[in-house]
């Protein structure tokens, strides 16, 4: 443990660090709700990527009942042997949700550098491309550093 004074810039540069990374990851995560959420519509409605298209984009369905913990389960019951009206109203949300089939996004593929910095313009209020390049290279080595996988995703699509 390093002395006071260490110890608050330490605390200075944590709080700049993940201000910046939080507020930038925030606002790309927006833009990723809003394009998958458009592409799962899309694909619904029968669209598809070119056959020779090196990307992979398509829609799958979970059959997965949704299951509840053993303690939520026994809640369940005590609070329908409670108040039998209100337990079978419950009951019936809980059969209505249990079958449902989420639909998710598959997709993957290798995306070419300038598609990267054009999001990070965007995101970041139009910056210059060198800024932008540099953002995204630190992005880069960040990521593989911290072994992020660039392979095939899966994305719940909301309901």
């Amino acid at each position: 443990m390093g002395t006071l004074e260490d110890n608050t810039r330490r605390l200075i540069a944590l709080k700049l660090l993940a201000s910046a990374y939080g507020s930038f990851g925030d606002r790309v995560n927006r833009r990723f709700e809003q394009t998958r959420e458009e592409l799962g519509k899309r694909l619904k409605n029968k669209a598809a990527l070119p056959a020779n298209s090196e990307l992979l984009l398509k829609l799958g369905w979970s059959d997965e009942a949704v299951k509840g913990a053993r303690k939520i389960n026994l809640a369940i019951e005590e609070f329908k042997q409670n108040y039998s009206e209100e337990g079978k109203k419950l009951q019936k949300l809980i059969d209505k949700h249990r079958d449902v089939r989420r639909a998710y996004l598959e997709f993957g593929g290798i995306v070419e550098e300038d598609v990267y910095i054009e999001i990070i313009r965007e995101v970041m209020g139009k910056l210059d491309y060198d800024r932008a390049k540099s953002i995204y290279e630190a992005a880069d080595l960040m990521a593989r550093v911290l072994g992020k996988d660039e392979g095939v995703q899966v994305s719940l699509l909301s309901e």
